[in-house]
């Protein structure tokens, strides 16, 4: 008979690297498309912040109700919604740089750093609160 020795740790270990590094002229590019989509997500980000204060400064009459019933003003609730609106973009953009700042070279380290810098722009205004209904 012909026994196989047990498989043990060290046999099955298989050497399979998958290459993420940007060579040279293409790391440069990766880089500056990077700065030029987080400057252009925050800069809409930024200007978005009023129109979204105002909104929720009308809130409809249920909401503003609602609000008076436990003695909130309209006020204070827009304020709450955007501070954590613009605190949850400011978590996604730090986490983002960090990336960014530590794997520029690697292409999937700066595209998950984009992804999260626009998801965390994009995030709160899905998850918001409609004041009209």
């Amino acid at each position: 008979m012909n026994f196989q020795p047990a498989p043990t740790e060290s046999n099955l270990k298989t050497e399979t690297t998958v290459q993420t590094g940007l060579p040279g002229q293409s790391s440069v590019l990766a880089e500056a498309v990077w700065v030029f989509a987080a400057v252009l997500t925050l800069a809409a980000f930024v200007a978005t912040v009023p129109d979204r204060y105002q909104q929720l400064l009308d809130a409809n009459l249920q909401t503003k109700s609602a609000l008076w019933i436990l003695g909130l003003s309209t006020d204070f609730y827009a304020q709450y919604f955007v501070a954590f609106e613009v605190a949850s973009m400011l978590i996604y953009a730090l986490t983002a740089v960090v990336i960014f700042w530590r794997k520029s070279d690697d292409w999937m380290a700066v595209f998950v750093a984009l992804t999260l810098l626009t998801f965390g722009a994009a995030a709160p205004s899905s998850a918001r609160p409609s004041p009209g209904g």
